[in-house]
């Protein structure tokens, strides 16, 4: 067996941090959710798995934010891309949907004042940023993992 190869053949590696945004900026949403953002109850994160196998490496992107257009989306996943010598198309960006991110400079239905597009500004750049860092960790950390599946019955709702 190869040095640094796991019985399975699965490596991975994962990392996270808080994206929590500056108050007073404002949610991203239509009509009722735009207002600015005034606490945080829970904290919002961001997380990187790589997994790789078999010569392959496929990241995802995990992250409390409420919307992204197509290109915030593409700059996203072609930060992991590019630390890690991937295509875009092997790095999933997955967003848990809510009304308490703030916008980001794609509007995404929020009016967005014009002294406010500096903190977005800030708050989006510093979102690329963390994505680097945690992608750097995960991959930094990455270990031997193995994958199993399971069948069952829950008798809930």
């Amino acid at each position: 067996m190869k040095v640094g190869m796991s019985v399975s053949g699965l490596r991975v590696g994962v990392a996270s941090v808080n994206i929590n945004p500056p108050m007073g900026l404002r949610k991203g949403g239509f009509r009722l959710f735009g207002e600015p953002i005034t606490s945080v109850d829970d904290d919002m994160e961001l997380g990187v798995a790589i997994l790789q196998s078999k010569g392959a490496t496929i990241a995802i992107i995990g992250c409390d934010l409420g919307s992204a257009t197509r290109e915030e989306s593409h700059e996203f996943r072609d930060t992991v891309a590019e630390i890690l010598k991937i295509e875009r198309s092997h790095v999933l960006f997955n967003l848990s949907h809510n009304h308490s991110a703030a916008t980001l400079r794609g509007n995404n239905g929020s009016p967005i004042n014009q002294e406010d597009l500096p903190v977005i500004n800030e708050y989006q750049n510093g979102l690329v940023d963390k994505i680097a860092q945690c992608t750097r960790s995960a991959l930094a950390n990455i270990k031997d993992a193995r994958m199993a599946h399971a069948w069952g019955a829950a008798d809930l709702n």
